[in-house]
């Protein structure tokens, strides 16, 4: 079986790409469209984080849960629960072989447009300024955890587990491993990483509806 994948699915190389690759800085963009007919605003709100096989990658891990990451989460609580702005919000984060990105999503009524994106701002700034409370990393650690220790359930995941480790890593990476990196990920990790990929000046912004964005963002 590995003779015919490695004949099937071997691809000619053109150059050499280092296994990491640190943060290329963007600039502030903004792609933004409007569409009369729509009721709502759909915006996306994220930053090119870091590959694969980056150390920071457990930390942003963290911090997609805490933004986003379920009805616990920041996003969720503060834009949905508390002032009922959104229906659909959610945080996610996927790494690649050279580069990541992490990203926030909602749709809110284009009237409250302005509103949702300034309580956005406002918990990335305090993410940025280690404002992150100590309940919140136990329950982002618990559930990535979890997250981790249920997927191992399924064949399937630990199929894509395998090959994903041995394309990132050059190397079968243990659960138990992920789960200490989980373990280590604390107040300053998360801090550090908020600074570094979730400024204002490296985010970019997509979104679409009765209302644009240009404008409405730092």
């Amino acid at each position: 079986m590995v003779s015919i994948v490695e004949e099937k699915f071997r691809f000619p190389r053109k150059r050499d790409r280092a296994k990491t690759r640190a943060l290329v800085g963007n600039p502030n963009r903004v792609a933004s469209r409007t569409r009369d007919e729509w009721a709502q605003s759909h915006v996306c709100a994220g930053s090119r984080t870091v590959s694969a096989s980056h150390a920071d990658r457990h930390a942003l891990v963290m911090i997609a849960n805490i933004l986003g990451g379920g009805a616990t989460s920041r996003l969720f609580q503060s834009l949905r629960e508390k002032t009922g702005l959104v229906y659909s919000v959610y945080s996610h984060v996927s790494f690649w072989k050279e580069s990541g990105a992490l990203c926030s999503f909602f749709s809110v009524d284009s009237k409250n447009l302005k509103k949702a994106l300034e309580m956005l701002h406002a918990e990335l700034r305090d993410l940025r300024n280690g404002g992150v409370r100590d309940e919140e990393i136990e329950s982002a650690r618990a559930q990535v955890k979890a997250s981790i220790v249920f997927g191992v359930e399924s064949v399937e995941n630990r199929l894509f587990q395998v090959i994903q480790s041995e394309y990132f890593h050059g190397r079968y990476t243990r659960f138990d491993e992920l789960l200490r990196a989980i373990e280590k990920v604390d107040r300053d990790a998360i801090t550090e990483a908020a600074e570094r990929y979730l400024g204002e000046d490296v985010l970019t912004y997509a979104g679409c509806g009765r209302i644009g964005i240009r404008g409405l963002v730092p």
